[in-house]
């Protein structure tokens, strides 16, 4: 593992959390925990988002599926602590892009909750 990937990894905005019911790997997005620091460059705070990210679903997918039987995961987004303001829209995106455009068919069902009021209405 590189040093870098592990200093991100480390301040816990993504990580593996478990199975579900159907033994799929749930992986957990906490953009709140995104350090402050970060934010000075949009761009350097997207690309260590995304790096964190590509490195959980690789790892999801060399050790913890199970062909024939396990293929995808479950993504949770936690918004939880998150003004409107303060919503990291920038990463976001890029999680999805990377998602939808690298990983098809191995995230099973994406998940957002405790979004803040101005959005969940």
């Amino acid at each position: 593992i590189d040093k870098s990937v592990e200093e991100y990894l480390s301040h816990g905005i993504v990580y593996f959390t478990g199975r579900d019911a159907l033994l799929r790997p749930t992986l957990v997005v906490r953009p709140a925990r995104i350090p402050v620091a970060w934010f000075n460059d949009k761009k350097t705070s997207t690309d260590r988002v995304v790096r964190i990210l590509v490195f959980c679903i690789e790892y999801m997918v060399r050790y913890m599926l199970l062909p024939g039987h396990v293929e995808g995961g479950v993504v949770l987004m936690d918004m939880g602590g998150l003004s409107l303001s303060q919503v990291p829209f920038s990463p976001m995106k890029s999680i999805m892009s990377v998602l939808a455009n690298h990983y098809v068919n191995r995230i099973f069902k994406f998940y957002v909750f405790n979004l803040p009021s101005a959005l969940s209405s």
